[in-house]
């Protein structure tokens, strides 16, 4: 699991990981730098390349350790649920090396919608204000993954 920005993997995200158990699944989550008890200045993200990197590096060693894992199917799951009530999360405006970031990042990704071909779901609220469904539709529409679906829920938020 992945959490979201300003927030952490604490006691917000608990009863997740144990609902999956309980259901048969593996899970696991780090804190990102900048958030939770992980160092760093709170919520900045100076390069979205270190966090994907720290990502792949968290991940491939819980699969090195454990072979058992190694052939079975992996999701990237991000959900808020109870986020706001967590003490740890960062309330602050974003800083501007973070936005700097994420608009770069978001024009890198924009040009690479035509490059997806792995299947997919998106699912996107159709009252989301942080991130545009727009966009979700787009990779839809110009990906060319051969498996995907797309799910704009009426009425609901940002997740």
């Amino acid at each position: 699991m992945v959490h979201g920005y300003g927030n952490d993997i604490s006691w917000t995200f608990q009863a997740i990981p144990i609902f999956l158990a309980q259901n048969g699944f593996a899970c696991f989550a780090l804190d990102l730098q900048g958030h939770g008890l992980s160092q760093g200045l709170k919520a900045y993200v100076p390069n979205v390349d270190l966090v994907v990197d720290d990502c792949i590096s968290f991940f491939n060693c819980i699969l090195t350790q454990d072979p058992i894992l190694q052939n079975l199917p992996r999701f990237l799951y991000k959900k808020k649920i109870i986020a706001a009530m967590n003490p740890m999360r960062y309330l602050g405006k974003p800083r501007l090396g973070t936005v700097l970031e994420l608009l770069r990042v978001t024009d890198y990704v924009s040009r690479k919608l035509t490059d997806v071909r792995l299947p997919f779901i998106a699912l996107h609220g159709n009252a989301d204000v942080i991130t545009d469904p727009d966009v979700s539709r787009e990779l839809y529409e110009l990906s060319k993954a051969e498996d995907k679906t797309i799910k704009i829920y009426d009425g609901m938020l940002h997740t």
